[in-house]
């Protein structure tokens, strides 16, 4: 397994950084914390009512901290790059809406939730402390 994972943090960037399929897969930049730099990891994109949200499956991912307490990352895509500010979503109904469309694009995930998407609207978001998300807002 640990393999399997080694080959896939390799391979995956360099797909994204190509621009192959699917389009939601971008490769996020985040200013690292503790170290000067960048950290660098593949996210899927959710897309709901013109919004762009990201998912993170634990709230205690380097990523997650880096990019709340950066309020703004880089994502990349074969040539394409774009700037976001971050900001936390706590409005239940969009919370609710954007982990169930993340679980029916990502389903592989599953494994990092305590809920399916049928399950009911409150036990899901009884989860939030769990995971975060993050809309995306454009910078110009």
């Amino acid at each position: 397994m640990k393999f399997r994972r080694y080959i896939l943090s390799i391979i995956l960037p360099l797909w994204i950084r190509v621009g192959c399929p699917p389009r939601r897969l971008h490769l996020l930049s985040v200013r690292k914390l503790k170290t000067k730099g960048f950290q660098e990891i593949p996210v899927s994109v959710v897309t709901l009512n013109h919004n762009r949200y990201i998912v993170g499956l634990e709230r205690s991912r380097n990523w997650v901290q880096n990019a709340r307490k950066a309020k703004e990352l880089v994502l990349r895509r074969g040539f394409s790059r774009y700037s976001y500010t971050v900001s936390e979503i706590t409005d239940k109904d969009i919370w609710v809406m954007v982990i169930k469309l993340y679980l029916q694009q990502e389903p592989y995930t599953r494994k990092f939730f305590r809920f399916s998407s049928l399950s009911s609207d409150d036990h899901i978001f009884g989860e939030r402390h769990n995971h975060i998300i993050f809309r995306l807002i454009p910078m110009h």
